[in-house]
């Protein structure tokens, strides 16, 4: 073999052998995946196998190659032997590479249980962006780029209105809209950061959007147009649609509460959920608006800068422009699972908080919310609010975390009837962070239309005023189970103020005033109360204060000591009321302040200290 090669070049000039010809690769076909553009557009052919390793339907492994395989060729090919990609299959090494190269689409499965599937019909179960030309190199690319007239654009991406529009979105949004040309699909973005000028719009059942990994797709806004997602039908429910792995940022700081005030907008959509999603920076987060049976699962906004103004981080309401009827349609059956929202972090200067509330719910029937963060708002970090056009009622929120606020921590705004709530959690306002701003309640109830049927298992530390506050008409059947209330704003401050209502059950936990609360528990003009186990003290005044107007209210078990002023007091104004079997010791001003009227119907006895 040496000696020939040798004698190559002397073979070759007297033409007795013929020089082998260059090498050349097999030349891709162009390819309109799932009806993309790429061979109009201009943008680079891709074959139909590059198609799947760009990650449609899952192809690519965890090591970024095909099924999980060690890298490619000295060609930059993957190895023929590796090339099946569902199960055993009939092909010659080159019909293999015929394949790979674009050049046949005859791979198809033997043996028992497989299913003869093209590569073709492999790559139509997903629309990969890139296939209708996204580039997601995370710059600025204009259809003008691609493009001489917007004509010429419209003829590919049809939904274009100018040459400024980005190629990422309208490459997007021709992808969403080919779903529409089917009864259901997915659409893809592979790893990448797409830039996008307009919104993109979700308005076909069935239509998932998902990037290919979580953290590893970028959607960047540039411009003040409006939601980055809006999932909408218009007429009638949206059903089976939903966002998964996306990170929706947008540097700019360009969006106002005008224009763009969430990056998601859903409404009336049904059978849908919100996954693995990142918020960075923005206006807000999330608006639901009308519809049920909805899910919204490791959700994560952060928010740096800008006024908080009406803000919200995430709003759960009514159809806001009635586009499902003459009436809008309220909302029912929504779950929010890790949800975390951060507004901002509060400063001397109250100049840190960037969110009006953090998660605002306006109307449902039916909302979970669990084991949740909200910090740093300047109103509330979660609101609960009828609307005038639906009902509010049938939520539970457990392990929920609320901290850093600049007023309220939660707030239930009862101007419309509120029933069947009940809330786990731990509120903490950020005075111990030194913040001299933080103020407000821990919990406030509040609003003539009142509530019903509420419960609140929660611990309060660092407000100025109340731990939890029910100020508000109406208010029947409320079970308090207070875990621990202290450090709040000093001597103004009550730890639970009970200003209206009946039928009051308070049982168990504790309040420790630590020279930081005024008051443990203030009832006043409260019919039927039970008070069962509570733990008062070290307050600056009384343990507990029973107020004119209060009548049938019991007090048994638990303790009132080492308070500044009465382990409890007993107003004149009141009647038909039992403190028994309670520990009343080492108060400065005395056990127990009796100032009932003569005739009134009052029972202490065997209490311990007096």
């Amino acid at each position: 073999m040496r000696i020939f090669r040798l004698l190559a070049p002397a073979l070759v000039a007297l033409g007795l052998v013929t020089p082998a010809l260059p090498q050349t690769a097999p030349q891709p076909i162009q390819l309109n995946l799932g009806g993309g553009p790429n061979d109009r557009s201009g943008a680079p052919a891709r074959t139909l196998f590059q198609q799947l390793q760009g990650g449609v339907n899952g192809v690519i492994g965890s090591r970024g190659t095909p099924n999980g395989f060690a890298g490619l060729d000295a060609n930059g090919l993957v190895p023929v032997a590796q090339l099946p990609l569902i199960g055993a299959l009939n092909a010659t090494p080159a019909g293999k590479r015929a394949v790979e190269q674009g050049q046949a689409d005859d791979l198809t499965a033997t043996g028992v249980g497989q299913i003869a599937r093209t590569l073709s019909s492999i790559a139509n179960d997903t629309l990969n962006v890139k296939a209708f030309g996204a580039i997601g190199d995370g710059h600025s690319h204009p259809l003008s780029q691609r493009f001489a007239t917007l004509a010429a654009a419209q003829l590919i991406y049809p939904a274009a209105t100018a040459l400024t529009d980005e190629i990422d979105w309208a490459a997007a949004q021709l992808a969403v809209n080919t779903v529409c040309t089917r009864a259901s699909g997915y659409v893809v973005y592979p790893q990448g950061t797409f830039i996008q000028n307009r919104t993109v719009t979700v308005t076909c059942d069935g239509t998932k959007v998902s990037g290919v990994a979580e953290d590893a797709v970028r959607i960047v806004r540039r411009g003040d147009f409006g939601p980055t997602f809006r999932f909408a039908k218009g007429t009638g429910y949206l059903q089976g649609v939903g966002l998964r792995n996306m990170w929706l940022i947008d540097n700019e700081g360009s969006m106002t509460t005008a224009n763009s005030p969430f990056h998601i907008y859903a409404e009336g959509i049904t059978r849908s959920n919100f996954v693995d999603i990142n918020i960075s920076e923005g206006a807000g987060a999330l608006e639901l608006a009308g519809g049920d049976q909805i899910t919204v699962r490791n959700f994560y906004a952060y928010f740096s800068r800008g006024a908080p103004g009406s803000r919200v981080g995430v709003r759960i309401g009514p159809s806001s422009n009635g586009a499902l009827g003459a009436t809008p349609v309220g909302i029912s059956d929504v779950w929010l699972h890790h949800v975390n929202i951060k507004g901002g972090i509060p400063t001397a200067a109250n100049d840190g908080y960037h969110l009006s509330f953090g998660i605002q719910a306006f109307a449902s029937d039916g909302l979970w919310i669990s084991d949740s963060h909200v910090q740093g708002t300047s109103s509330a970090n979660f609101n609960l609010r009828r609307s005038t056009t639906a009902g509010l009622g049938n939520v539970y929120v457990t392990n929920f975390m609320s901290d850093l606020c600049n007023l309220h921590g939660i707030l239930i705004d009862g101007t419309y009837p509120i029933q069947r709530v009940s809330i786990d959690g731990w509120v903490s306002g950020g005075q111990t962070t030194g913040d001299a701003n933080a103020g407000g309640n821990g919990v406030y109830l509040t609003g003539p239309g009142g509530a019903s049927d509420l419960t609140l298992s929660v611990g309060v530390d660092g407000h100025k005023l109340d731990g939890i506050k029910v100020d508000a008409q109406n208010v029947i059947g409320t079970t308090i189970q207070p875990k621990q209330i202290l450090a709040l704003g000093g001597a103004g401050s009550v730890a639970i103020d009970l200003l209206s209502g009946a039928r009051y059950s308070i049982a168990g936990g504790l309040i420790d005033g630590n020279g930081m609360i005024g008051l443990g528990l203030r009832m006043q003009g409260v019919v039927d109360a039970t008070v069962t186990g509570l733990g008062i003290t070290r307050t600056l005044g009384n343990g507990f204060q029973i107020g004119d107007g209060s009548s049938y209210i019991s007090m048994s078990g638990g303790q009132s000591s080492r308070n500044t002023g009465f382990g409890g007091a007993i107003s004149s104004g009141t009647n038909f009321v039992s403190v028994t079997g309670m520990l009343l010791a080492n108060n400065t001003a005395g056990a127990l302040q009796n100032n009932a009227a003569a005739g009134a119907f009052v029972l202490t006895a065997n209490n311990l200290g007096m």
